[in-house]
């Protein structure tokens, strides 16, 4: 990723001088999507401390953000249900706030672009957290919430929340000695890297029979057109002598 901090202050620039034509104007801003009563403000001191033993839904943002604005109204009205709740929380991270915090979301949370929302288990510093792709309004976001942080999140660190299957595979990865593990982690990297170039020759050869299939169809298709023109020539013509 290029330059966090450097984007930021580029985008962050920008937003002031947006703002300012529009106050001159007499226009009005929009509203900057901020810490709010109900979604937890979260921060490098007190993430442990207020993920304890949680499952949390965390938004990443930036004020000067045009998706996180339009997102905050949707975001407190999902934190507004979880609040006070004795096993979810749904919180959010301002990344703006100082050099440390840029570079604690960008190197610890891999945070690339805003919003970011990220979900899971938070303990030994959220880097268990996993990447929330779905839609974003507040249906999509209040059903995946009720799906995954209403009870404790199965992880490495979490075994007893796991299902029976994963439960035994997680057992046996944490029983693995650092370098058998790196070596498992190779060997499943191998299979899918295996897979895909599989995959990809598979779409090639089946590509190839397309394109071949697509030419004769068309040459097949161009010749009957041109014996059917004749045909019909010569269909034209007879019609005309009988007159």
């Amino acid at each position: 990723m290029k330059s966090f901090t450097a984007s930021i202050v580029v985008l962050a620039i920008s937003q002031s001088f947006i703002a300012s034509i529009l106050v001159e104007a007499g226009g009005t801003t929009t509203k900057s999507s901020g810490a709010n009563k109900s979604s937890v403000s979260l921060s490098m001191e007190d993430f442990n401390k207020k993920t304890n033993n949680k499952s949390v839904f965390i938004k990443f943002f930036a004020p000067w953000c045009g998706h996180c604005q339009n997102l905050a109204p949707i975001w407190e009205q999902l934190a507004a249900e979880w609040v006070d709740h004795k096993q979810g929380l749904v919180a959010e991270v301002d990344c703006t706030t100082s050099a440390n915090v840029e570079k604690w979301c960008s190197k610890h949370f891999n945070i690339q672009g805003f919003p970011t929302l990220m979900y899971g288990d938070a303990s030994h510093g959220g880097i268990l957290l996993q990447e929330y792709n779905g839609d974003k309004t507040y249906a999509a976001l209040s059903a995946f919430a009720n799906e995954t942080i209403s009870k404790p999140t199965c992880s490495p660190a979490n075994i007893d929340a796991c299902d029976k299957q994963i439960k035994q595979r997680l057992q046996s990865y944490l029983k693995l000695s650092p370098d058998k593990m790196e070596k498992e982690e190779l060997n499943l990297k191998k299979q899918i890297d295996d897979a895909n170039k599989n995959f990809n020759n598979e779409f090639d050869r089946m590509q190839a029979i397309y394109d071949k299939t697509k030419q004769e169809h068309e040459l097949f298709s161009a010749k009957q057109r041109r014996l059917l023109k004749e045909m019909k020539s010569v269909l034209k013509f007879k019609q005309k002598a009988r007159e």
